[in-house]
């Protein structure tokens, strides 16, 4: 018993260090001076001329540029680790630009309120998760919208038909990574739940999604 006790503390000590450096990090990504709260962004969105690296030697993305108006769809197809996710990452202000500017309805991600910057989107991303709740909790996603809200996103991401076989239907519970739902049915939960919000910018970091 001793020697499992010893075990067990080392493992705890080197989780409680882990948890403490998080616990106590600081953001490297703040408000700028002068950023405020704009009205909600109808679509447009714009990388001009953007670089971007991890490690500040190697760049993950040069000289990108592209621009969506309002009701525009844009693929983005690539190998693994050519910088999909990346613009994903610049466009939630994840990361800062090295180069360039990404703009929201003209407007420089860096001059709106980070809060602010990221309910205008609704993404899914490539390594999203499940929690252990019900099906209505793992859509709204702790965010207080409503189980109205949750069965409109559900049928917009065809979820609502599986969710009305399940017991209890929206009350059904979801277990841990949702290990009880099918890959498709999990995709669809976690599609509702990038729409629930009723975002004007869809994010979809997958392409089953």
């Amino acid at each position: 018993m001793l020697g499992n006790l010893l075990n067990d503390y080392q493992r705890f000590s080197t989780c409680a260090d882990k948890v403490m450096q998080i616990d106590l990090s600081q953001p490297t990504i703040h408000d700028e001076e002068g950023a405020v709260h704009h009205d909600r962004v109808k679509g447009e969105v714009e990388f001009r001329n953007v670089s971007f690296s991890y490690n500040g030697v190697e760049p993950n993305l040069k000289d990108v540029s592209f621009a969506l108006t309002q009701g525009q769809t844009l693929g983005v197809i690539g190998a693994t680790g050519s910088g999909k996710t990346t613009l994903v990452n610049l466009l939630l202000r994840f990361y800062d630009v090295d180069a360039g500017k990404i703009l929201l309805k003209g407007r420089d991600v860096r001059t709106i309120e980070n809060a602010e910057l990221r309910n205008m989107f609704g993404v899914a991303f490539q390594n999203d998760f499940v929690v252990a709740d019900t099906i209505e909790r793992n859509i709204d996603f702790y965010r207080g919208l409503g189980r109205e809200a949750a069965q409109k996103a559900a049928v917009l991401a065809q979820a609502a038909d599986y969710i009305a076989e399940k017991e209890g239907g929206m009350d059904a519970e979801v277990v841990v990574r949702g290990n009880n739902l099918s890959g498709g049915q999990k995709q669809r939960l976690l599609i509702a739940r990038a729409l629930a919000a009723d975002p004007e910018i869809l994010v979809l970091d997958d392409a089953s999604s």
